[in-house]
């Protein structure tokens, strides 16, 4: 890169310095930007912008291989390039497009002096019309093969300087980059739908696996806690070798559709209230303090109760796993015909990098702590799995040292009314709870 910005003494340090800009800003927008016409796009401005160049114009080329139009064009006067545009639409590339064909083969910048003194080019009468003398071309290349090209004219008549066609070439590179990052996505989105028509086999298939080993770990976690006591390392292991096993069936299951709906009115605050007393004594041994807030009693919800609950369980144990100390508080209110839990704790929370693949299955972020060591990055992963099979959705936000908010969005019951009957949650008060009603 170093030696594509080096001027060899032909410009000032000013314009060395605003070509350095440009192309350090089209790198930083090519590692960003994952659609090659924007990309595309983009590059144009900028290129034109930095040289004045009148027109800039992009050719892709399509699946058979031939280049075409891209229909992006930066024009300083529409008015006046109009010509070369409209030849460039009715252009019958069957035969390419000249010798630019030929000049951009090898991946190398072009630039011809005069474009009307060269009969072979297409559309050299265009633009002696417009009154632009001068092209250049730049290869986009990817893996080796140029996928683009990058075409601008000029009224001007003189070859820009080497560093200015270097950088070009530096650019077209870059550009290149985000090509291939779009045939990757494009290819991992092809295997992915093949591997959806196959997922219900797979994971019956994982599911399957997981039942064979269920027995001998169940015996080796039995063996284990005699052998040395809840709290040694074997029985440790061993636990959390049982809880992986069984949270990847539940996932198998869950993928393989293996999971019936009855469904059923549930009341979402009386449920709520039995995972706070189930997890009372967790969090009263890790020094938390519970918090819990009705402004829906009564409300229900249509939905099959068990994975509802399998689903605020994995999302509570999420939260005291990692939460050490400090508080955890549970919502519940009504947002017109849908009602909101929300879980927010004072744990460690999640940086910005991993939040984004904090619900893939084996997940999780590197931390060496006890609680990252003991799980196994299956918690959020079940209950989103759960939470899809009742038709609810689940939103997170996090940040690193001050904790997690979960939000899970179920529809209402129709004809529900809110206040219509009064919640059992107010039983619950003792211990560390600190239970608010609604007014």
């Amino acid at each position: 890169m170093a030696a594509a910005l080096r001027i060899p003494g032909s410009e000032t340090p000013r314009a060395e310095a605003r070509l350095a800009a440009m192309v350090l800003d089209l790198t930083a927008m090519a590692n960003a930007v994952d659609a090659p016409t924007e990309a595309l796009r983009r590059a144009l401005e900028a290129v034109c912008d930095h040289t004045d160049w009148a027109v800039g114009h992009a050719w892709e080329r399509d699946t058979s291989g031939a280049l075409r139009s891209t229909g992006l064009w930066h024009l300083d006067d529409p008015a006046r390039a109009s010509p070369l545009r409209d030849a460039t639409l009715e252009l019958d590339l069957s035969d390419g497009l000249g010798p630019i064909d030929d000049l951009v083969a090898e991946g190398e910048v072009a630039w011809i002096d005069d474009l009307s003194g060269d009969r072979r080019l297409r559309r050299g009468g265009a633009a002696r019309a417009c009154g632009l003398r001068s092209g250049c071309w730049v290869p986009v290349t990817a893996r080796g093969a140029v996928v683009a090209v990058l075409e601008f004219v000029t009224d001007g008549s003189h070859r820009p300087a080497e560093d200015l066609l270097g950088a070009l070439a530096f650019v077209g590179a870059q550009l290149g980059r985000v090509f291939a990052r779009s045939a990757v996505n494009v290819a991992a989105a092809e295997a992915l739908a093949e591997a959806m028509q196959a997922s219900r086999v797979g994971a019956a298939l994982v599911a399957m696996m997981a039942r064979e080993a269920q027995s001998p770990i169940g015996a080796l976690v039995a063996a284990a806690g005699a052998h040395e006591g809840p709290r040694g390392a074997a029985a440790t292991q061993s636990a959390r070798l049982s809880r992986m096993l069984h949270g990847t069936m539940d996932l198998a299951r869950l993928a393989a559709g293996g999971v019936a709906q009855e469904p059923a009115q549930v009341n979402v605050g009386a449920l709520l209230a039995e995972l706070l007393c189930e997890h009372r004594s967790q969090a009263e041994a890790r020094g938390i303090e519970l918090r819990w807030r009705n402004d829906a009693p009564g409300a229900r919800c249509h939905a099959n109760a068990y994975c509802l609950r399998r689903a605020l369980r994995e999302l509570f144990d999420n939260a005291l796993r990692f939460t050490p100390g400090g508080a955890i508080t549970l919502r519940l209110w009504r947002d017109g015909a849908s009602l909101m839990v929300e879980l927010r704790d004072t744990g460690r929370g999640m940086g910005p990098a991993f939040l984004p693949r904090a619900l893939e299955p084996f997940t999780q972020e590197h931390r060496d702590d006890e609680a990252s060591r003991d799980g196994a990055g299956l918690g959020l992963a079940l209950a989103r799995a759960w939470l899809q099979v009742v038709g609810a959705t689940l939103r997170l936000q996090s940040h690193p040292g001050e904790g997690t908010t979960v939000w899970v969005c179920l529809p209402a019951l129709d004809g529900d009314r809110e206040g219509a009957q009064k919640s059992h949650e107010s039983i619950v008060i003792s211990g560390t709870y600190n239970i608010i009603t609604a007014k």
